[in-house]
């Protein structure tokens, strides 16, 4: 398809230009022999996850900053010259740091995986000329789904 090779802006172009570029047909749509090619070609449509990092680690990386290692040294220095009550009080100050830091980098990455189960929404997608429904996710991307089609007014609603 020549997709693979340059970006298309669907928007710009005219309902049967989108048909021709996507090798599709409007009245009948994708047969199931050319839905499972395409299958196999492209993946499932849907965003790849990265692996999740355990709260330890987010809570360690919270000490990966220059900022962080700067105030380790002042803590440093300050033990050094016996000034114990500023260097317990820099530690804090690192500790709060973390803490907040890691509450906050938690809860992203919970509503993160939120935001994916809200995704799951249902596509209407064109197979053999039948209209059926299934997850977005197993909508191939070369399908023409029913309700792009409607709002570009590609077909008729």
């Amino acid at each position: 398809m020549e997709s693979d090779k340059k970006t298309i802006n669907y928007y710009s172009i005219n309902g049967d230009q989108v048909t021709k570029q996507m090798q599709s047909n409007l009245s009948t749509g994708l047969s199931d022999e050319e839905a499972e090619l395409r299958l196999k070609k492209y993946g499932e449509n849907k965003i790849t996850e990265s692996k999740k990092r355990s709260p330890i680690l987010i809570f360690l990386s919270q000490f990966k900053s220059p900022i962080v290692y700067l105030l380790f040294f002042a803590t440093a220095l300050s033990f050094y010259f016996k000034e114990w009550l500023d260097g317990f009080a820099i530690l804090v100050v690192i500790l709060i740091n973390a803490v907040i830091g890691f509450y906050m980098e938690f809860q992203a990455e919970r509503s993160m995986d939120a935001l994916k189960k809200l995704t799951a929404i249902p596509a209407k997608i064109l197979r053999k000329g039948t209209l059926l429904e299934y997850d977005s996710f197993s909508a191939i991307t070369t399908a023409l789904i029913i309700q792009i089609a409607k709002t570009l007014k590609l077909i008729k609603q």
